[in-house]
């Protein structure tokens, strides 16, 4: 079994507002106890990131686990 199971785990996730895609399959695992920063320049998507992963913003494919459990 593995000691450091995924906390958050994004697999092709996309997202758009209309038309205008602002998150185009971004894939990736965030372990516990892991940190991750989200840089980027004002309209790279970082705030859509989050939005989709609170499930404030409806992605348009992919899926979101939070701790195994499907929460797209």
């Amino acid at each position: 079994m593995d000691r450091n199971p995924p906390l958050l785990v994004m697999h092709d996730v996309s997202a758009q507002y209309g038309r205008v895609r602002a998150l185009e399959q971004i894939e990736f695992t965030l372990r516990s106890g892991e940190s991750v920063a989200i840089l980027g320049a004002n309209g790279a998507g970082k705030t859509t990131l989050l939005r989709t992963i609170s499930g404030l913003m409806e992605r348009r494919s992919g899926r979101i686990l939070f701790e195994g459990a499907d929460i797209s």
